[in-house]
């Protein structure tokens, strides 16, 4: 069965992507590619939610790294790394999680 068509919004992601498939200019303008840089960074909100996510249920609820891949569905590397990354993030950003607030 063949695939939908995407949404036509020029700069979505896979617009770019063509663009450099086609070896074209990714970004006219440096605004435009500061907006490309920002959208592919390494740690998106989602990402970043997931890994406190992580972190707090290894920490707060005993939580394995091997059961977190499983009820997540990642690789149990990821969680691992996942786990880590929210220590980092919580450090970082001086979260309050629930065990600080009692």
């Amino acid at each position: 069965m063949p695939r939908k068509a995407r949404l036509g919004a020029p700069g979505a992601l896979h617009h770019i992507i063509l663009r450099g498939i086609e070896r074209r200019k990714i970004s006219r303008k440096d605004f435009d590619r500061r907006g490309v840089l920002k959208r592919e960074g390494k740690y998106t909100r989602t990402g970043a939610a997931r890994n406190v996510l992580c972190y707090e249920a290894n920490r707060e609820l005993g939580i394995s790294t091997v059961e977190l891949a499983r009820r997540l569905q990642l690789a149990q590397s990821t969680a691992s790394q996942s786990v880590a990354r929210g220590k980092k993030i919580v450090a970082e950003k001086q979260l309050l999680m629930s065990a600080d607030l009692k």
